[in-house]
């Protein structure tokens, strides 16, 4: 255990890297982010994302007044850290999204291999209908965890989902 976190901010750089171009890649298709998809086929189909919810993009202001900032100041550039939060119009979308996109399923506080998991069904199961009623909670938030995986496989993979629940919500109307 004492000699696991002497080389641990190469990997973080990694994967806040990673999670930070994984979520500038998603937002880029969100509804938040300005996108507005390809309206001249079924407009259910243009964008399946609301949100991403990132530190980048919500609360940034509290997120960079609350973080801890190290003593004495080091050399190693500091990031966003992750995990991400997929807000999608329908949970049909987001259990297409979930089921296509090609990395490992299940909850955990940090890999160094993505990991997704439909958060609020799992955060939630026994209060469900409490928690997505007065509280607003999105029944089909998706939790993604980066990893350390090629930039360019991740955001394959991702756009690949993306695609899959666009194409659901498409066949689906209103999932």
């Amino acid at each position: 255990m004492e000699r696991n976190p002497r080389d641990f901010e190469k990997p973080i750089q990694l994967i806040n890297s990673n999670a930070e171009a994984a979520c500038d890649f998603l937002r880029s298709r969100s509804i938040a982010g300005g996108y507005s998809g390809n309206t001249t086929t079924n407009t259910n189909a243009a964008t399946q994302i609301k949100e991403v919810r990132y530190p980048k993009y919500i609360t940034q202001e509290h997120y960079n007044h609350c973080r801890i900032n190290p003593s004495p100041p080091r050399t190693v550039k500091r990031s966003i850290q992750w995990p991400l939060f997929l807000d999608l119009h329908y949970k049909a979308a987001s259990q297409v999204f979930f089921d296509t996109l090609p990395c490992y399923k299940g909850p955990s506080l940090a890999t160094n291999f993505t990991l997704v998991y439909p958060f609020t069904i799992l955060a939630h199961f026994t209060e469900l209908e409490s928690a997505v009623g007065p509280y607003g909670v999105e029944e089909g938030l998706v939790r993604v965890g980066v990893g350390m995986e090629e930039r360019g496989e991740l955001l394959k993979g991702l756009g690949s989902a993306l695609e899959a629940a666009e194409a659901a919500a498409g066949v689906a109307g209103s999932g």
